[in-house]
């Protein structure tokens, strides 16, 4: 999923059916308008929702081959900004024990594929995102995008439905789901 696919379905949800075009072809003519404004405003509040959405509902994850050296990993030599370490494998794929600190961790191997949550970059308009449709819909991210684009222009009842439908959707992918128990029997 990337910026652009958020931002098309965020431009159809307002009626900013302009912004939609230009993001559907570039070479459009926008002079005397507002809307690279727009789609530079909309790329930063979609930013922000993942961002908000991976630090605390649906984290992003990956995996990443470290070097330790003396027996640490420092975070800020990690590809990603981490979050929290879910946990640290060998090489060969065995869970190993570890030591969190502030800045790094530590394990008694040289060499650990380590598993964590990290926070998202700043992407482009034509970025990948690291979510996909599986962990997150794009319809859900453009109703938060879309509430954060309201409050910005203070159309703010509008705001309160579209973060309703967001907080909604976020809800259907967090929250367990209804499950069946087998009954008791007594012989």
């Amino acid at each position: 999923m990337k910026i652009r696919d958020v931002l098309k379905a965020v431009t159809m949800q307002t009626g900013r059916l302009n912004v939609l075009e230009y993001l559907e072809d570039e070479t459009v003519d926008v002079s005397g308008t507002d809307i690279k404004e727009t789609v530079n405003l909309l790329t930063g509040l979609t930013n922000l929702v993942i961002s908000e959405l991976a630090a605390t509902y649906i984290p992003m994850v990956t995996v990443e081959r470290v070097s330790l050296k003396d027996g640490k990993a420092y975070y800020k030599d990690f590809l990603k900004k981490v979050l929290s370490v879910r946990e640290v494998y060998s090489t060969l794929g065995k869970a190993v024990p570890f030591i969190e600190t502030a800045s790094f961790l530590t394990a008694d191997l040289s060499a650990v594929d380590i598993e964590y949550e990290f926070l998202p970059d700043n992407y482009g308009l034509d970025d990948d995102i690291g979510y996909s449709e599986k962990d997150i819909p794009s319809r859900v991210l453009s109703y938060g995008v879309a509430a954060e684009f309201a409050i910005s222009e203070g159309r703010f009842e509008e705001a309160v439905g579209w973060h309703k439908r967001y907080v909604d959707g976020v809800a259907e992918k967090c929250l367990p789901k209804n499950s069946v128990i087998k009954k008791r029997s007594f012989i």
